[in-house]
């Protein structure tokens, strides 16, 4: 007959008290730490490096639509890994939503992204692509030429409107 052990049987009522007793202190100690740390960040003005990097985007608010899809474009950095930038487009993404924050292709809009202010993409440089806003520490908000026809085309559109509803008003 095979004898059959558990742990309850091995230890005894004592042990397994003192046993409970500090799994409770350590878990006492360590909910202490955390709460500790959360009050001297809060007393030191801690910001979060989320915060700190999409405050780059503060500036930019103004000029970005509530909804709709936005174009995103990293700087081209041989030392930064792909991943590094998926990364950073999808904190923009969150920050930004509802709206759509895509790879740069046929939007209207693109934020540019890089560490030195004075880089600028390759669009902007031939005139295809026209600066809108520049907000902190190399973040860039561009206009494309399909952002600039676009635009022109609801110019008309609405002066068109216009145009009708003044001539409707003036019968």
């Amino acid at each position: 007959m095979i004898a059959r052990f558990s742990l309850k049987s091995l230890l005894k009522p004592r042990v397994r008290v003192a046993l409970a007793v500090a799994l409770v202190a350590a878990a006492g100690l360590s909910s202490a730490r955390y709460a500790e740390r959360g009050l001297r960040h809060h007393r030191e003005g801690y910001t979060s490096r989320y915060a700190a990097f999409t405050a780059r985007l503060d500036p930019l608010r103004a000029h970005l639509p509530t909804d709709g899809t936005i174009g995103y474009l990293a700087q081209p950095d041989p030392t930064t890994d792909e991943l590094v930038n998926a990364y950073r487009q999808s904190l923009i993404g969150y920050d930004l939503l509802p709206c759509r924050v895509e790879p740069a292709a046929e939007q209207e809009l693109i934020l540019f992204d890089a560490d030195d202010p004075q880089v600028e993409p390759a669009q902007a440089r031939t005139g295809s692509w026209l600066l809108v806003a520049q907000g902190g520490a190399g973040m860039k908000l561009y206009r494309t030429e399909l952002g600039v026809h676009a635009s022109q085309a609801r110019a008309t559109q609405v002066d068109e409107w216009n145009r009708l509803r003044a001539a409707r008003v003036g019968r």
